[in-house]
This record gives C-alpha cells, sequence and structure tokens, in this order.
C-alpha cells in the first residue's frame, strides 16, 4: 500500500534498517512508530493530527517518547489501531526520560 511516504510502504523493504520499532504496521496496528538514528521518534507516514515536523519522507518527528505517546493516544482516541505494548513500553521511557 502507497502511503505516500516512501520510506513507509506497508508491507514494503523500505523501512530504516537502523531503528527501534516500537510498533509496526499490521493486522493489530494502524501506525508505525519507531527511534531514529538521531533520537527523535517517527510517526511513520503520518500527517494525522497535523503533527510536529516532518522528517526527511518518513512522516511525523517528536522529540520525546512523552511526545510521541501523546500523540499515538490521539491516534487511538480517532479509532486507529496502536497496539497497547508500544504505548506501555513509550510511557515507561517517558517516565524515565520526560
Amino acid at each position: 500500500m502507497d502511503t505516500g511516504w516512501p520510506l513507509c510502504q506497508r508491507g514494503g523493504d523500505e523501512y530504516p534498517e537502523r531503528s527501534v520499532a516500537y510498533c509496526r504496521f499490521g493486522k493489530d496496528s494502524d501506525v508505525y512508530v519507531f527511534q531514529a538514528e538521531d533520537g527523535s521518534y517517527i510517526c511513520c507516514g503520518c500527517d494525522f493530527d497535523g503533527g510536529p515536523v516532518p522528517n526527511e519522507g518518513y512522516g511525523l518527528a517528536f522529540s520525546s517518547p512523552g511526545q510521541l505517546l501523546k500523540h499515538l493516544l490521539a491516534h487511538q482516541a480517532a479509532g486507529h489501531q496502536v497496539p497497547e505494548k508500544a504505548l506501555e513500553r513509550l510511557a515507561e521511557e517517558a517516565r524515565l526520560r520526560p
């Protein structure tokens, strides 16, 4: 599926190789989020909620796990599937690194 973001194609091999994924597109997830090499948190292929800043073709970039968590909760409130494990992991990271 073409997300409009060449580096975030669903089911493709375009995912960044050096990233920590919190969740990926799939039957239980409408979002793909990861921490990029530069330390930013990316909601891949996303323009939901207006968001902060596009990041080199990946989607929206956030500077902290707490910012990304807030964004994902907005996704969830809008009815998008967001895996609970991703939310829990980001909440723990936000607690450790506000």
